[in-house]
């Protein structure tokens, strides 16, 4: 060990320091494709929350963004809950 020729305790501190070093560059690293990948999450939820909630207001579209509008009025009665877990539909 060279470094010892300097000192007698120069070679644990320069390995120490070396594996600091490498240490905190995994970590660094590890945080840029964390936020990488919570942005890209986030991009999906907000579009997925804003889908549900067009859904839940019934501004029902198509893919191509076109607004489709039911055949039935406004007005007309909804199916029963019950009917509508089983599957079917009152009508």
């Amino acid at each position: 060990m060279e470094a010892n020729g300097f000192s007698s305790e120069w070679a644990t501190s320069i390995f120490q320091s070396a594996n600091e070093i490498v240490q905190a560059t995994r970590i660094r690293e590890r945080a840029a494709e964390v936020a990488e990948q919570a942005a890209a999450e986030r991009a999906w939820w907000n579009e997925k929350r804003e889908r549900a909630s067009r859904e839940l207001l019934g501004e029902n579209s198509d893919e191509d963004g076109v607004l489709v509008e039911s055949s039935g009025s406004r007005g007309a009665a909804r199916p029963s809950t019950a009917a509508q877990r089983k599957g079917k539909s009152a009508t």
